[in-house]
């Protein structure tokens, strides 16, 4: 046995670690492999989910490359990162550790148990000040998690103690304990944000058969945290019964915060018609063009031309024919593609006429007029830009450069 892991060891060391950037992650390992790595080295675990489309990922990876923390997580730490995408173990690590929103990091001590979690993207000191503190076995973490904080016993002075408070006061054995202390602990979970608050909270809830007193509608808002679960769906049927006893404003809140994270953060990736569907629950007026403008904001940071031009087109014709930033954007997705240029241009000649004075309009439609062969346009267009630009005071060298450029190349011809 003690031959085999180590053999695992070596093989896993000479597959799976790769270099990115200064943190020395695992790519392609499973949560056991990690759990063996760690206790040969005697070293705690952190779990990195993503994805290449989440943007505060982005903002995490930034962290994650600075020098310190790359050295206190190489000494400390088997590190692992997850493609939540592209990986195998991808799954398996969604289930064990319910990852809804990306980044989410996971911290669990060489045995496997979870020490810390977070479904956001940290700052330097949160990360490094937090992965400090879960080096030791004696203190407490509190998780980062999203949900709805509202309880008034968030603030109940129990904030410097942890889980073993709660099985102290309600007794190890808390399957069979009456529901309102089963609610209670629930709420006294909800304070710690590391997931047993919504085990709690469904066992509290299975024990209801009418979920709609006051008391439950109160406890419902208070728990649900994503729009997948049960609660939810409860929340979304019943709405009407959630305002009358609790208010528009809270309500329509609580459902907003858990949409857009759904729609930045949440994996799956949602399609258009997600988030056309999740948007009618909250503006069912402008839906269709919130989820067009979320979608195609999201295709245009990816840069991916195809998903955006496509999109873009079924938007332009359907829901607002006379948005000229969309129209720029696709003419210039448009350009990139030689065989293109020419609709580049139509759609880039549309939203000058819509908005003639975009100095960065004007310019794009000379570069592509240019691109085309045809410099008189080119040269028109540049004239434009450059008479706006003057115009408004600012000294644009590129624009002269550019127009230079053309001049000189027709006077060679």
């Amino acid at each position: 046995m003690v031959r085999w892991i180590a053999i695992l060891v070596l093989t896993i060391i000479a597959s799976s670690l790769i270099r990115a950037d200064n943190i020395d992650f695992f790519e392609s390992i499973s949560i056991e492999e990690a759990i063996v790595l760690a206790e040969q080295t005697n070293k705690s675990i952190f779990i990195e989910t993503y994805a290449t489309w989440c943007i505060p990922c982005r903002k995490l990876e930034k962290t994650l490359q600075d020098p310190e923390v790359a050295a206190f997580f190489n000494k400390n730490f088997i590190n692992v990162r997850i493609n939540m995408d592209e990986s195998p173990h991808a799954p398996t690590y969604k289930n064990a550790y319910d990852v809804i929103f990306l980044p989410t990091i996971i911290i669990l001590n060489k045995n496997g148990t979870v020490r810390f979690k977070a479904d956001r993207a940290l700052s330097k000191t949160d990360l490094l000040t937090t992965a400090e503190k879960t080096l030791n076995p004696n203190l407490y973490v509190h998780s980062m998690t999203t949900g709805m904080e509202s309880s008034p016993l968030l603030n109940s002075g129990m904030e410097t103690r942890g889980p073993e408070t709660i099985i102290h006061v309600m007794g190890k054995n808390t399957i069979d304990l009456p529901p309102d202390l089963i609610k209670q602990e629930a709420y006294f979970r909800l304070e710690f944000m590391d997931g047993s608050h919504m085990i709690a909270a469904r066992r509290y809830l299975a024990t209801q058969s009418d979920w709609a007193t006051p008391t439950n509608l109160r406890f419902i808002l208070d728990f649900v945290s994503d729009v997948k679960g049960k609660e939810w769906d409860y929340l979304i049927l019943n709405k009407d019964k959630f305002v009358a006893e609790i208010g528009q404003e809270q309500v329509d809140r609580t459902m907003q915060i858990l949409i857009y994270n759904y729609l930045y953060q949440g994996y799956p990736r949602p399609n258009l018609d997600d988030a056309i569907n999740y948007y009618s629950l909250i503006n069912v007026q402008q839906c269709t063009a919130l989820g067009y403008a979320y979608i195609l904001a999201r295709y245009q940071e990816e840069c991916s031309a195809a998903h955006f031009i496509t999109h873009a087109k079924n938007y332009l014709a359907k829901v607002n024919q006379k948005d000229h930033r969309v129209m720029y954007v696709l003419g210039q997705f448009l350009s990139l593609e030689s065989l293109s240029l020419k609709e580049s241009y139509i759609w880039l000649q549309k939203a000058v006429s819509i908005s003639p004075d975009d100095i960065d309009y004007l310019s794009t439609t000379a570069e592509v007029c240019n691109s085309l062969g045809d410099s008189k346009k080119a040269l028109e267009y540049i004239n434009r830009a450059i008479e706006k630009a003057n115009n408004a005071h600012r000294n644009d060298v590129y624009l002269q450069s550019f127009k230079n450029n053309i001049l000189q190349r027709n006077s060679k011809n």
